[in-house]
């Protein structure tokens, strides 16, 4: 065993950089598709509707629209529980089809099922098509009619 007499090894420098890289790609809201599917996932497990109307998008809705929607949603699945597992993106330019897997309603033969969502890039920003999730997946979604 030798001693470094004050120098850091490049391992440890390697391991810090990683840390702060991944620290920042968590923190950067998810600009890419899986990343954006797993905060809107995130806030749909904990009921975030602010996170939620940010993370959607609806053709002819206003944000304003959309938070009050999902406001009601969330209210209204106050003890709906899930988990799920993001397993793959396929980005398509302004589209992307993000797969995962989902434990709806814990129970103890529950098994995750496959479902995706829907992603469409609007003012640069990766957002979950409203119109595109599954009912079946989540039934307390919102009527974005």
């Amino acid at each position: 065993m030798t001693k470094c007499a004050g120098k850091i090894h490049w391992m440890t420098i390697t391991a810090i950089v990683g840390a702060v890289l991944m620290v920042g790609i968590l923190m950067s809201g998810g600009d890419d598709p899986a990343g954006r599917a797993a905060t809107f996932m995130s806030a749909l497990a904990r009921g975030d509707a602010k996170t939620l109307a940010e993370s959607t998008y609806v053709e002819g809705k206003s944000q304003e629209e959309i938070l009050k929607e999902w406001e009601k949603s969330v209210d209204d699945a106050k003890y709906y529980r899930f988990k799920f597992k993001i397993k793959g993106a396929q980005p398509t330019g302004e589209t992307a089809q993000v797969r995962m897997g989902v434990w709806r309603n814990f129970s103890a033969g529950a098994y995750d099922e496959n479902f995706q969502l829907e992603l469409v890039k609007r003012d640069g920003k990766w957002k979950v098509r409203g119109n595109g999730i599954s009912r079946e997946m989540y039934p307390f979604l919102p009527r974005f009619d």
